[in-house]
């Protein structure tokens, strides 16, 4: 691969590439809506792996969503020039999860007719499309050869790579804590407020310059990489009961010109480093003054930025430990006093979804949720490693929220202060969709997880999909609920982490051939195709 290649793949120099598969992924070819669910085959690391992905739902993005782009002008309304795009979304392709493998990716067509997929799979996992021009040498490759198997199943090709762990000196999130009278604003709990049984935070996505350059310095890059880092970032989300908790991305702000950003760009401490407690400060009072956003448009605002955050320490150094930074309970905050809004935060992100964790984080921290382990949240040790923690660790517990973290959002939403939050964003062309657990069972989805079954298939599993786990010795184990519309008794399903009875008919997946039959003998070609004399290590 070319340097550029290997830039927009891995985000890095060609000697810090880290190991990774050239995978073919086998999928379904016939042509169907975009509400369809895909079912795709692959082998990584000398694993089977089989996702079931189904359209996201609820009102993450519609085509209706507004995408700006904004630049330096000296002339305009605060330095800079905003100019909506007409159909952002025409060639950006679908966001799509997998929620039992923690999957969260962006399908799309390309003009050979290709599947791309672009995202995470199993946690901590990047997938990305063979660079054009190898797939496109690919397809003529095969094509020549007559290597069509089937006409209605097709392998494309992708490389498959590790999300690489945050450096020990790089990874602390940090928050500006507010007291808001210790939380007197609560609402008395005999007069609790009725609150909604979803709630949809409206979120404005800036992408600066240094971010929008990386990605592949285009519109639709940008927009394509937005999609699958937010719907990565919803599902961790997605995990939350009573209320749910369904992020809603109301715009999309793409700078394209240096100075875009004033309140990253005017506090740079070099090319690469950005001073993160006055950018920070800037940015709330940037939101405040910004009249062509309105307070209205949207719940809180949050920065994506490839600039490393540091913090300055006791005058003399900066600090480049930060990975996010945000106002705590800050969602619908507007100061008129002070004139500034405390709905704002920034986070470090490299281009290859480093930051979804850290962004999930944030965004917690401004719906109220504070880290665990402090003196209020004293029964959540911090080392327990859970999302709110102030360090990004890698573990089990770091794809899930603790319980005072949930305790956190309930309080905060029973306060006068996330008034803003019951808004219902406008619907655009939402998508309808068929339950995952409609075609698979509670046995197949834990098969895909641990290759075994289900331990329960009583109402347990809608809030805990127990699967036995076999090296273990037969002992069970939970990774997520079990799927919306699995069986949880006779006629009964799981809605919402409930189990109610199911009124819905008989389903029969019309591409049931493929998720419940063994697919062709298919030889994978991993590491038989070689493009440039470069080889990786494992």
């Amino acid at each position: 691969m070319t340097e550029d290649e290997l830039q927009l793949i891995f985000k890095t120099s060609r000697d810090k590439v880290p190991a990774y598969e050239v995978v073919s992924i086998i999928h379904d070819n016939k042509k169907r809506s975009i509400s369809s669910t895909e079912v795709i085959k692959l082998r990584v690391f000398d694993k089977d792996l089989e996702l079931y992905l189904h359209p996201t739902d609820g009102a993450l993005v519609s085509v209706n969503t507004p995408v700006w782009t904004v630049k330096s002008d000296p002339t305009s309304l605060n330095g800079v020039n905003y100019e909506l795009l007409k159909n952002p979304f025409q060639d950006v392709g679908k966001p799509y999860q997998d929620m039992s493998t923690q999957s969260a990716v962006v399908l799309q067509k390309n003009k050979l007719g290709l599947l791309q997929i672009y995202g995470k799979i199993l946690s901590d996992y990047i997938v990305h499309p063979l660079p054009y021009r190898l797939s496109n040498r690919l397809f003529r490759r095969r094509r020549d050869l007559n290597m069509t198997i089937n006409n209605n199943i097709k392998k494309d090709y992708h490389i498959i790579y590790r999300l690489p762990e945050p450096k020990a000196a790089n990874n602390g999130i940090r928050v500006v804590n507010r007291d808001r009278a210790s939380m007197n604003n609560i609402i008395n709990s005999q007069f609790k407020r009725a609150i909604p049984e979803t709630i949809f935070p409206e979120l404005l996505i800036i992408l600066d310059y240094s971010l929008y350059t990386n990605v592949g310095n285009n519109h639709q890059s940008a927009i394509q990489y937005l999609l699958s880092f937010w719907n990565a970032v919803d599902l961790r989300y997605r995990i939350i009961n009573k209320p749910q908790i369904r992020l809603n991305l109301a715009a999309f702000i793409l700078s394209i010109s240096e100075g875009g950003t004033p309140y990253l760009d005017n506090f740079r401490r070099s090319l690469s480093e950005v001073d993160a407690d006055q950018a920070l400060e800037a940015m709330s009072k940037y939101y405040f003054e910004e009249s062509r956003f309105s307070f209205e448009s949207y719940d809180m605002a949050v920065a994506l930025t490839k600039l490393d955050m540091c913090n300055m320490v006791e005058g003399q150094f900066c600090d480049p430990s930060t990975l996010g930074y945000a106002y705590e309970a800050g969602a619908c905050n507007r100061s008129f006093i002070d004139h500034n809004t405390e709905a704002v935060a920034i986070v470090e992100d490299n281009g290859g979804y480093s930051a979804v964790l850290p962004a999930t984080h944030e965004v917690a921290h401004l719906l109220g949720s504070p880290h665990d382990g402090l003196s209020k949240t004293s029964d959540c040790p911090g080392y327990d490693g859970y999302i709110m923690t102030s360090a990004v660790t890698f573990g089990e517990n770091s794809f899930h929220w603790s319980s005072c973290s949930r305790k956190a959002f309930d309080e905060f939403f029973n306060s006068v202060d996330s008034e803003c939050l019951f808004d219902i964003p406008q619907e655009g062309s939402r998508v309808l969709t068929t339950l995952p657990g409609k075609l698979k069972s509670l046995d197949e989805q834990c098969e895909k997880v641990y290759g075994s079954r289900a331990c329960s298939y009583d109402s347990s599993v809608c809030t805990r999909l127990e699967c036995y786990v076999p090296e273990g010795g037969g002992f069970c184990k939970a990774v997520t609920a079990a799927a919306e519309g699995s069986s949880c008794g006779e006629r009964m399903h799981c809605i919402r982490g409930q189990c109610i009875p199911d009124t819905s008919k008989e389903f029969t997946s019309k591409y049931s051939s493929i998720v419940n039959s063994k697919l062709p003998n298919i030889e994978i070609d991993r590491h038989k195709i070689k493009f440039e004399p470069w080889t990786w290590k494992h």
